[in-house]
């Protein structure tokens, strides 16, 4: 089996042709999944996050989500081997640098702690494992919320041809409970 560094170098490419081509489409359709996301996964406070880069763009369904009255949260980056923090958001508040050039909500926005994620990947698996940069960001942070708030829902972002039949998976990854994609949820048992 190929190992994550080689998985990730050939997804990453996949994703930046796939965010070329289709991008704003698929942003658009998840926008109209709003109503379906909400109705599968009740929630409370959604946290979504700034894309960057080639990810897809969840703005518009945060748009849509914010509509339907529902709190939404971003993430704020902090060193390296520590969880994200997420505070409140609203569409249209400002937003800082953080670190590696990514949007974050202002310090002065409140903590929040979701019970539904939003999470970007560059591939998922049938068994929904999901291959991210390689930081543990959104693994320690899931261990952590679902260790404390047994609820938390991961819901990954992707294109539809992100999928793999199989990822390297280590003891330490958290696995998704579903991917949105453009023809819909698909749900991990």
């Amino acid at each position: 089996m190929k190992s994550k560094q080689q998985f990730r170098k050939h997804f990453k490419n996949l994703r930046n042709q796939l965010f070329n081509d289709f991008g704003t489409q698929v942003a658009k359709h998840l926008e109209q999944k709003a109503t379906e996301l909400i109705k599968v996964f009740p929630s409370k406070c959604i946290a979504g996050y700034s894309p960057f880069d080639s990810e897809v763009d969840c703005m518009p369904l945060m748009d849509a989500l914010h509509l339907k009255g529902l709190r939404l949260c971003l993430p704020e980056t902090p060193e390296l081997g520590k969880p994200l923090t997420f505070r409140f958001w609203k569409p249209r508040d400002k937003l800082q640098k953080g670190r590696y050039g990514i949007n974050e909500p202002l310090p002065s926005s409140s903590i929040a702690f979701p019970d539904l994620i939003l999470v970007p990947l560059l591939a998922f698996d049938k068994k929904g494992n999901r291959l991210g940069y390689g930081g543990g960001y959104y693994d320690r942070t899931l261990a952590l919320l679902r260790l404390y708030r047994k609820k938390t829902i991961a819901v990954g972002l992707a294109f539809e041809n992100q999928k793999c039949n199989k990822l390297p998976f280590d003891s330490y990854d958290a696995r998704l409970d579903a991917i949105l994609h453009s023809k819909g949820i698909i749900h991990f048992s």
